[in-house]
């Protein structure tokens, strides 16, 4: 009895394994499909990028709008405070590091057509080669008192609005040639991750 409940056992685990492997392999499939079949445009500053049916890195399309990157501006911190009247101290207990830099990307969105809902900010992903950063919040909020408490927009159909998201650039999380040479560190946008890879080139 005790043989036949093993057989039985083990033959579950093995089907389990079985299971765990095709569906293994099926993402695995999917992925490397999606991702072999993408292309890859890049874009110069005040270039109209549009989003067509091409999804941001949280899996969101948003067709019918379009944005512009009208400037890239990358402060130390003590500046940063002193344009924007912000005092990092204030918000110690809700960053995680107060950065050395700040970088603030200046960006147009257009809509023509959408009926999105609300495109959401945290999908604009700033890069380098090998270092990825996201708008930082509440203080993408602070320098654009029109969003409240929001992490995304609504445009109306046929209208456009302009917005300055914030990234944090800290030391630790760059190599030490690259943070004293952060102002030629190249630099990307990502607007849309797949199938279409569309990316603006902030600086050079």
């Amino acid at each position: 009895m005790k043989n036949k409940k093993l057989v039985f056992i083990i033959c579950g685990m093995v089907i389990l394994c079985a299971l765990w492997g095709v569906r293994y392999h099926s993402l695995n499939s999917h992925f490397r499909e999606m991702y072999s079949q993408n292309t890859r445009e890049e874009y110069s500053l005040n270039e109209l990028v549009e989003f067509g049916e091409n999804k941001d890195r949280n899996g969101f399309a948003y067709p019918g709008y379009s944005v512009a990157v009208q400037n890239f501006e990358i402060y130390d911190r003590a500046d940063f405070e002193a344009k924007y009247g912000v005092n990092f101290d204030d918000y110690a207990d809700s960053i995680y590091a107060v950065p050395g830099k700040v970088a603030v990307v200046s960006i147009r969105f257009e809509n023509e057509g959408s009926d999105a809902e609300c495109l959401r900010l945290d999908g604009f992903v700033l890069h380098g080669v090998d270092s990825y950063f996201y708008p930082e919040f509440p203080f993408t909020n602070v320098i654009n008192p029109s969003l409240g408490d929001a992490m995304g927009i609504t445009v109306a159909d046929g209208h456009q609005c302009e917005l300055e998201l914030v990234y944090f650039l800290n030391e630790f999380r760059l190599s030490s040639s690259v943070w004293k040479n952060i102002d030629d560190y190249k630099m990307w946008l990502n607007v849309t991750s797949y199938p279409t890879d569309k990316e603006i080139l902030l600086q050079q």
